[in-house]
């Protein structure tokens, strides 16, 4: 096991025991549902646009800093059809750990966040045409990779917020994962 899998896998666990122990201060952990348009560039190929769902459990460690898990699953797949090359894309899984600087301003009602951590993705390409011709040429790989990103999220109540991102969650060589997320968080 690759050292940044051992890292992603230990920042994960670390957020998620610090989430679910810790039941003594209000406001510190928060639960986000999130909707994600992934947007893939695989090499000479781009505008491969999975949908995925991801839960993320977030625990607020010190003076805006926190600590959060991510895990997310694909609902739809992708294929594009460019030209002459026809591309498939799986992704069984996506998931994470990231320390999160929060800035609210105004009150709490508007607050924009950056984001740095770890990044696990399990993908399977499937080449069906390229230039034309009938391929089945399949390349399955996991991968890990360091990730950052930036958001907003806005004050609905005293414990919901709804937010809006964008994530680099991996960009090694020829392959790149971002996304932009549409999140609803609940604080308690």
């Amino acid at each position: 096991m690759a050292l940044n899998n051992i890292l992603t896998l230990t920042l994960l666990a670390i957020s998620l025991l610090l989430f679910s122990f810790s039941s003594n201060a209000e406001n510190k952990k928060t639960i986000t549902l999130a909707y994600y348009q992934m947007n893939i560039d695989a090499g000479n190929v781009s505008g491969l646009k999975p949908l995925v769902v991801g839960l993320h459990a977030n625990y607020a460690i010190w003076n805006g800093f926190s600590i959060e898990g991510r895990l997310a699953y694909p609902y739809d797949g992708a294929r594009l059809i460019d030209g002459d090359n026809e591309i498939e894309i799986d992704m069984s899984l996506i998931s994470g750990a990231y320390i999160k600087y929060n800035a609210p301003l105004l009150a709490n009602l508007f607050s924009p966040y950056v984001m740095f951590g770890q990044s696990y993705a399990e993908v399977e390409i499937t080449a069906v045409k390229v230039d034309g011709v009938q391929a089945l040429d399949n390349q399955a790989f996991s991968a890990d990779s360091s990730a950052y990103g930036l958001g907003v999220d806005i004050k609905v109540s005293n414990k919901l917020f709804i937010g809006l991102e964008h994530m680099n969650y991996y960009d090694e060589e020829s392959f790149e994962i971002t996304a932009t997320a549409l999140n609803i968080n609940y604080k308690f």
